[in-house]
């Protein structure tokens, strides 16, 4: 049997083998790949770092926020305040521009009643009348109505409501609507007044 060779392994570099081109590659890789790591740990150590700062900008950025939304809440009263004032407004200077002298057609009304019939109520509104009241007679009644009908500030009374009521005497309980006319003459005429 013959005996095996024995092979002899060298692990010391040769003197020249850093001057082969595989000896340079191995020193550049050894070089750059120190360079790397270095440089990877640098990267890693400054966005450690940097996430410090990031929390931080973070967490102002939720105060921030939060002291916001706590702003608009507190001024959410205010503007739904604001608005409804601005609709209030609105309607007044609406009803303002449409101005109704109910003084004025209070007087003409009560300057037309007869003896024997009295008011018990009048609503007024921008082109209605409606009377509510009491008549002693028929002949009262329809005089009044008559009376109505004769002004050019109130047109087609009607009579809606008419009942018959005794309480000691025999009286006549009734409700007329009409339709007010000339609200431009009367508003001017406040205006001149």
């Amino acid at each position: 049997m013959a005996a095996p060779k024995k092979k002899n392994i060298n692990l010391l570099v040769q003197e020249g083998f850093e001057h082969t081109p595989l000896g340079k590659a191995l020193n550049w890789l050894l070089s750059a790949g120190r360079v790397i790591v270095v440089l990877t740990q640098l990267v890693v150590i400054a966005a450690f770092l940097s996430r410090f700062w990031l929390d931080r900008q973070l967490t102002d950025l939720n105060e921030e926020n939060t002291l916001r939304k706590v702003q608009i809440e507190a001024l959410g009263s205010f503007e739904s305040n604001f608005r409804q004032t601005q609709k209030r407004l609105a309607v007044y200077k609406e009803l303002d521009t449409v101005k109704t002298d109910a003084g004025g057609i209070v007087k003409e009304v009560a300057s037309l009643l007869p003896a024997g019939v009295s008011l018990s109520s009048i609503s007024v509104s921008d082109e209605k009348l409606i009377l509510d009241g009491i008549a002693l007679s028929e002949q009262g009644l329809a005089g009044f109505i008559k009376a109505l009908e004769g002004t050019a500030q109130f047109q087609s009374p009607t009579l809606t409501e008419v009942s018959l009521e005794t309480t000691g005497q025999q009286v006549i309980k009734f409700s007329i609507r009409a339709v007010l006319t000339g609200n431009e003459e009367r508003n001017q005429d406040g205006n001149k007044s």
